[in-house]
């Protein structure tokens, strides 16, 4: 859940397995040699003293877990609860979008600008489900309006994808997922408006880690690290970083002939 980054090192959820027992082996003759002949001068010898001073320093050592976890706290996703929906409108269109829906709250009307996404977590649905209508509209000549309607389910993360070519604009619906993933590894999902034949490519220093089509919109773990995004081997974006613990969603339309855009 954390992204490991030291500055000029990451570390991997494997890696820190390893820690403890070199700490080990590294403080005995520390402790042996070092530690306990300088506590001595202090007066601490006996072994119900060292006992006592090794609880304090336990205590300390869950007071600063306890702190940890309140940082990590404000980085961890809102997930769906039952009773409620989660909202998510991403926008893969060179347009911007007013959008008015018969939801409540912040997502009954709201703006989306290009390669932009809107989110609302906190629907109350009655029921399993609640069906609701949208209306789409563009101040740009190039863009349509569109109406439509869609489903909200109760204890889901639903996501709606605006995408299109000319001036007819789609929707696609999917179900979301916000969560971290349990080993650690950044998540991405890349949505996308382009070519159904072209392909986008995500690759690091060890080589190309993905490589799909635009129809492809599932969640994907790769290694961390820095990425260069292309479409059809033409370079998109350059040293985007994808950390540990994180969850990305990439966005990537073709804003004139064989012009792209991404943002994450």
């Amino acid at each position: 859940r954390m992204d490991g980054d030291l500055g000029w090192f990451t570390i991997i959820p494997d890696q820190m397995q390893v820690i403890n027992p070199v700490l080990i082996l590294t403080f005995i003759p520390l402790f042996e040699f070092l530690l306990y002949p300088l506590l001595a001068q202090f007066g601490i010898r006996r072994p119900l003293q060292k006992m006592t001073l090794g609880g304090i320093l336990a205590g300390i050592a869950f007071l600063c877990s306890m702190f940890l976890e309140t940082k990590l706290e404000a980085t961890y996703p809102v997930l769906p609860m039952v009773g409620f929906s989660q909202f998510r409108m991403y926008n893969a269109r060179n347009c911007e979008y007013n959008m008015a829906t018969t939801l409540s709250g912040n997502a009954s009307k709201f703006k989306i600008k290009s390669n932009s996404y809107f989110k609302y977590l906190f629907i109350p649905i009655s029921g399993g489900f609640q069906d609701f209508s949208y209306n789409l509209t563009s101040q740009h000549k190039h863009c349509d309006s569109y109406q439509g309607t869609g489903k909200l389910n109760s204890g889901t993360a639903n996501s709606f994808l605006i995408t299109g070519n000319g001036s007819k604009a789609k929707i696609h619906e999917f179900e979301d997922n916000p969560d971290k993933s349990r080993n650690g590894k950044p998540v991405i999902r890349v949505l996308a408006n382009i070519n159904p034949v072209s392909h986008i490519k995500l690759q690091n220093q060890d080589g190309i880690q993905y490589d799909h089509n635009s129809s492809f919109m599932k969640r994907f773990e790769m290694p961390d690290g820095l990425y260069n995004i292309s479409v059809d081997n033409k370079i998109v974006e350059i040293g985007i970083k994808f950390k540990h613990g994180g969850v990305y969603a990439v966005v990537v339309h073709e804003k004139s002939n064989a012009r792209f855009v991404s943002s994450s």
